[in-house]
């Protein structure tokens, strides 16, 4: 790919995506009775809770992470200007695995299997910065536009909002 001027926004994108899971978790589950409230189950909760934890802690902005129960996905774009980001994608994907398995090793249990994938990504025609504000957001806004709610009550309101349907740019 050829290189471009910092900031410019390419149609194609060379992209990485690390997925991790935790190994041996749905067999956790399945002795439960996949009841995650049983007696059973606490040691599968106390596993995914360190998972999350974990994750959680060391997803940064150049580092964003998506997690579903026992598995993460951690993404990034890649700089045709600069191998630096390559290597710190790498370093940060060696350091997230190697610390949920020290952990999950430490509780006696498998660790988990993580998978690096590189390849080309669209650029989709949504420009997420200006797309129109619909939804839980309009509606906020228009609450604290109306004097409704305040700038505090707001902002905990957006961020605990959920998308009903979402794309990583």
């Amino acid at each position: 790919m050829a290189k471009t001027a910092k900031g410019v926004k390419r149609k194609f994108e060379t992209s990485v995506a690390l997925w991790m899971d935790l190994l041996g978790y749905g067999s956790m589950l399945q002795t439960a009775g996949w009841d995650p409230t049983s007696d059973i189950a606490k040691a599968s909760i106390d596993r995914i809770i360190n998972f999350h934890q974990v994750v959680s802690k060391r997803s940064m902005r150049n580092f964003p992470t998506f997690v579903m129960n026992d598995g993460a996905i951690a993404f990034r774009d890649l700089s045709p200007r600069s191998n630096g980001v390559t290597f710190d994608f790498l370093r940060r994907a060696i350091d997230i695995h190697a610390e949920v398995n020290q952990i999950d090793f430490r509780s006696g249990y498998y660790g988990a299997r993580a998978v690096l994938a590189v390849g080309f990504r669209v650029r989709s025609k949504v420009d997420y910065a200006k797309r129109q504000l619909t939804g839980e957001g309009r509606n906020i806004k228009d609450k604290i536009a109306n004097g409704l709610i305040q700038t505090e009550q707001a902002i905990n309101q957006a961020l605990s909002a959920r998308h009903h349907s979402d794309s990583t740019p």
